[in-house]
C-alpha cells in the first residue's frame, strides 16, 4: 500500500453506494406501486437465468480450485454451500 492511501476510506462510500441503490429501488417501489412494470418473456427468462447460472458456475469453479491449491477447507465450504441451498430450495419448491 502506497503511503497517504488509507484502504478502509475508500471502501466505505463504495459499501455504502452498493447497498444504497437497491434499497433505494425498494422503496421506489413500496411509496409508488405504479412504477412496478409487468414483463413476461419466456425466452428472455430462460437465457437471463441460463447466463446467471454459467457465471455463477465458473465462479465457483475457479474459487474451488483455488481453495484446493491452497489446502483450505474452509474456503471450500463456503463456495459450496450456494449450491447445496440451492438445491435444496429447488427440490422443496
Amino acid at each position: 500500500m502506497r503511503a497517504g492511501t488509507d484502504a478502509g476510506s475508500l471502501r466505505s462510500p463504495l459499501w455504502g453506494l452498493a447497498l444504497s441503490v437497491p434499497l433505494a429501488g425498494l422503496l421506489l417501489l413500496l411509496a409508488a406501486p405504479s412504477a412496478d412494470v409487468h414483463w413476461e418473456d419466456h425466452p428472455s427468462h430462460f437465457w437471463l437465468v441460463l447466463g446467471t447460472a454459467a457465471v455463477s458456475t465458473t465462479l465457483a469453479f475457479a474459487t474451488s480450485g483455488i481453495s484446493l491449491r491452497r489446502a483450505d477447507a474452509r474456503l471450500f465450504l463456503i463456495v459450496t454451500c450456494p449450491a447445496c441451498s440451492s438445491r435444496r430450495s429447488r427440490a422443496s419448491a
